[in-house]
């Protein structure tokens, strides 16, 4: 599995936790302020428990914590452009090589196999 297709995948997997059985994934979602910091942190403790934090800080150069607020960051400008689980996989392709410095064939070259 790719990294890009790893980090949609964290997100995806915590997005519908909030909503599963809720909505369709092609309907928006409205999350509190609350649930929107609540599927950030659980996507961000995947993408640890996954490796893959470590595993882009070692290929970018940058650091794990600056990783994480830089995830951090566009998984909220993610949720609040898209808000429908189909379009947050998009965005985060879009978003994820401009924040790490990586292009999509780095981050897949460097990400770990691990999920």
């Amino acid at each position: 599995m790719s990294g890009i297709t790893k980090i949609a995948k964290c997100a995806w997997v915590s997005l519908s936790l909030f909503t599963a059985g809720i909505t369709p994934s092609a309907t928006a979602l409205e999350l509190t302020d609350a649930q929107k910091e609540e599927f950030v942190s659980g996507t961000m403790m995947m993408l640890e428990a996954g490796g893959i934090l470590g595993s882009i800080a070692k290929c970018s150069g940058k650091s794990e914590s600056e990783l994480k607020q830089g995830y951090k960051e566009v998984l909220f400008q993610c949720y609040d452009e898209i808000k429908t689980l189909e379009g947050m996989s998009v965005c985060l392709t879009e978003k994820v090589p401009k924040m790490t410095g990586l292009t999509a064939e780095q981050l897949d070259k460097c990400a770990s196999d691990d999920m």
